[in-house]
């Protein structure tokens, strides 16, 4: 009898062994095979994806969508309830760029100035002067070239929030790696 006890402990303690070793890739599968059920429906999804607030509007739109059954007004509305999310993340967004503006000047200042003087060198490697008049230059016209690049960083930021294609996206970048095109 202790003998078929030990070998069910050593059968148990064998598979925990390896479930512990590939448990994240077991999760990742796992997570894998429900998302197919999960994801959004071209026809439908306006009238589960609805947040809090605008669930009372879900009685009348999501109605409208089950009777329609039409894919450009269900995305019409996906943006009409997304609408509050989206503007509440640009302005967190742009708030924080606006933030960290000056000290991302300051700092790049300082790192131009510092490279002056500690002059690393080696292939490819800027003289001294050079590095005077990049830091020059900096100091100039830093603060536009970093806010232009603040309106550049928003401008992407407001693609990626739309960007609607993540699985052909996907399905590109595999074919790609597949063959080695990067």
């Amino acid at each position: 009898m202790i003998l078929i006890i030990n070998l069910i402990v050593g059968q148990l303690s064998s598979a925990y062994k390896k479930y512990i070793k590939n448990r994240n890739v077991l999760m990742l599968l796992e997570t894998l095979s429900v998302r197919e059920a999960s994801e959004a429906d071209d026809k439908y999804s306006a009238s589960v994806s609805c947040p809090y607030p605008f669930s009372i509007l879900n009685l009348l739109f999501g109605t409208y969508i089950l009777s329609v059954k039409n894919e450009a007004h269900n995305i019409i509305i996906l943006h009409l309830y997304f609408l509050p999310t989206m503007v509440t993340s640009l302005i967190i967004f742009s708030v924080y760029q606006v933030l960290i503006l000056p000290i991302s000047y300051a700092k790049t200042v300082g790192h131009k100035f510092a490279l002056m003087v500690k002059n690393p060198t080696g292939k490819g490697s800027k003289t001294a002067s050079n590095r005077l008049g990049y830091a020059v230059f900096f100091l100039a016209f830093g603060l536009p070239i970093l806010a232009a690049n603040s309106v550049v960083d928003i401008y992407w930021f407001l693609i990626h929030l739309y960007k609607m294609d993540l699985d052909t996206l996907q399905k590109i970048k595999v074919q790609e790696s597949k063959y080695g095109n990067k």
